[in-house]
């Protein structure tokens, strides 16, 4: 009987070793991810306008009302987790920011997008200081230095991971677009050249060759172009 209370109490004793790790470690990830999704948007806002063809000053809106939000919400609720616990507050940081992205997903213009940014800021205001603390508290208890270091390098590599995985998918759909367009003027002349060879007259090779200088220009134009630009007013902030 006391050798099965003993081996009860040496596997008790394992499980509240590891369960601060793996909290640690579940709370690091997560807060690498909320600053991971608040800095992937960003290198679409540009594309979106393209697309959309909505004005400039939305554009800066859209950078501009994150920051807001998030220093809004973490002057008003930023000790929160001091009050009703962290887990509550990391849990509802993390669902909120979840319909922040599906609201992004699914926004049918920049006025969605505006209010997903916004909520997204909300997200992120309430939550930094939640998750910033619980790193500190879930950090091995022989290597505390390790909760503050998550907490400081977390925002800076989640905002750079999420702009440099979103940032290529536009680049290469841009690529794509410039290898497959043709400039007007180049179709044009490629037909008549078309026509001439059919005809068995000679072509205007010269004329071609003109068009394809076009579509070089024109396609160096578009990539100058589709250069993502972003607003960053505060640190850790997309």
């Amino acid at each position: 009987m006391l050798i099965i209370l003993a081996g009860d109490s040496r596997t008790a004793a394992t499980r509240r070793r590891a369960s601060p790790a793996l909290a640690f470690a579940g709370v690091t990830i997560s807060f690498l991810g909320l600053f991971l999704a608040a800095g992937a948007p960003s290198p679409l806002f540009r594309l979106e306008q393209q697309e959309w063809g909505f004005p400039v000053w939305l554009l800066t809106i859209a950078f501009a009302i994150y920051a807001i939000a998030l220093l809004a919400t973490l002057l008003v609720a930023g000790s929160l987790s001091d009050y009703i616990g962290r887990r509550p507050v990391l849990i509802g940081t993390l669902g909120v920011e979840a319909a922040a992205m599906l609201i992004f997903l699914f926004a049918p213009n920049i006025g969605w997008v505006i209010a997903a940014r916004t909520v997204q800021g909300i997200a992120t205001g309430a939550g930094v200081s939640a998750f910033t603390a619980a790193a500190a508290e879930y950090a091995p208890a022989k290597h505390k230095k390790l909760g503050v270091l998550a907490g400081s390098v977390a925002p800076a590599a989640g905002l750079g991971l999420g702009a440099l995985l979103a940032g290529p998918h536009p680049g290469l759909g841009v690529q794509r677009r410039d290898r497959g367009g043709v400039h007007p003027g180049a179709a044009e002349h490629r037909d008549v050249g078309d026509r001439k060879a059919r005809r068995g007259q000679p072509a205007d090779h010269g004329s071609v060759a003109v068009a394809q200088q076009r579509d070089l220009v024109a396609a160096a134009g578009q990539r100058g172009d589709q250069r993502p630009q972003g607003l960053s007013p505060l640190p850790g902030v997309a």
